[in-house]
């Protein structure tokens, strides 16, 4: 079942291969067309993920659902940033 998986994924990447060449080709004329848009941006992705920001840190927890809606006149605040500056 896994030497399957990888077969699928290999013809994957290699069909995205060469629509990618194509892509190359088609975007010398026209850098609008959604083939060129579509491989330059997955490969472009596929090859350079973004990097992780701050905000997307797992150890960032959110407020519960009940303190958003109970505030109490303000005395619970966020102690990030916005939260010093409103104080």
């Amino acid at each position: 079942m896994l030497n399957w998986i990888l077969i699928i994924e290999l013809v994957l990447l290699a069909v995205l291969g060469v629509m990618g060449v194509i892509g190359m080709f088609i975007g010398k004329q026209d850098p609008d067309d959604p083939v060129y848009r579509f491989t330059t941006t997955f490969w472009r992705e596929f090859l350079w993920p973004p990097k992780v920001m701050s905000i997307d840190s797992p150890r960032i927890v959110a407020p519960a659902a009940g303190a958003a809606a109970d505030d109490g006149g303000g005395a619970r605040r966020s102690s990030g940033a916005r939260g010093a500056a409103a104080a």
